[in-house]
């Protein structure tokens, strides 16, 4: 019952949050078509969660279940240690030797495949949204799945000003082709990474629009840019000549 009822408040905050904010408002479209949207990453989320329970059960191998069960072990020493779980949350002093035994612990911390560790920014991520989540992982999928949400109606709203008069073709395009309907939703890397990509290219768009450099809109592009980069550092290179071409 407190998964449900968390994971409720989540999805209702959510379709707050859509009804309020700009990047949502669009002319010619209805927000609640985005919240639409939303409720159907929602719906994909579930179904990411049953093909990970029912047919692929090997939580140290699931996407969506790593980095969250990893993120275990960082948040039962906040109140035991506090010092211990500020360091593994920041990374600050993060490789002292005497918290070194707790990264043994986890499984994916120590994945080497990339340049850039894209294990210890999920990890992270989910470690912090237990303070929220009390431990239940649907309230988790829930924030990635708006995060995504985010990134991809950034990435609509740049396609649209590009490409004029096919709002409906683009939306399928962006938001329902089922691979990325169903990779973007859950608590998965692809999620975090489409809401960076989606924020940077909607902040450079409109910053050369609007002829806006704002220091608050380079923040985002920053942060937005720092997260592709510890996620996974090639999409944001390969996205480079797309970058370049948001002013033509």
């Amino acid at each position: 019952m407190l998964e449900l009822a968390l994971t409720l408040s989540a999805i209702f905050f959510a379709i707050y949050l859509i009804g309020k904010w700009k990047i949502f408002q669009m002319e010619g479209i209805s927000v609640s078509v985005f919240k639409g949207l939303f409720i159907i990453k929602i719906i994909a989320a579930l179904a990411l969660y049953v093909i990970y329970t029912q047919y692929y059960k090997d939580r140290a191998y699931a996407d969506i279940f790593r980095y969250y069960d990893d993120s275990e072990v960082i948040y039962n020493t906040l109140f035991s240690k506090p010092w211990d779980f500020f360091r593994m949350l920041t990374g600050i002093d993060g490789r002292a030797p005497e918290i070194l035994p707790y990264y043994d612990v986890m499984k994916n911390w120590y994945n080497t495949d990339l340049i850039f560790n894209d294990s210890r920014t999920m990890i992270r991520i989910n470690a912090f949204l237990r303070l929220f989540s009390m431990g239940t992982y649907f309230p988790h999928a829930v924030v990635m799945c708006f995060l995504a949400m985010l990134g991809l109606t950034g990435i609509f709203r740049v396609a649209n000003e590009l490409i004029k008069g096919k709002s409906l073709l683009l939306m399928i395009i962006i938001f329902l082709l089922p691979s990325t309907l169903l990779w973007t939703s859950g608590m998965i890397k692809e999620a975090f990474l489409i809401f960076a990509l989606g924020v940077l290219m909607y902040q450079i768009s409109q910053a050369l629009k609007l002829n806006d450099f704002s220091g608050k809109r380079i923040s985002f592009m920053v942060i937005s840019m720092m997260i592709l980069l510890t996620v996974k550092a090639y999409v944001l290179f390969f996205n480079f000549p797309c970058f370049i071409n948001l002013d033509n």
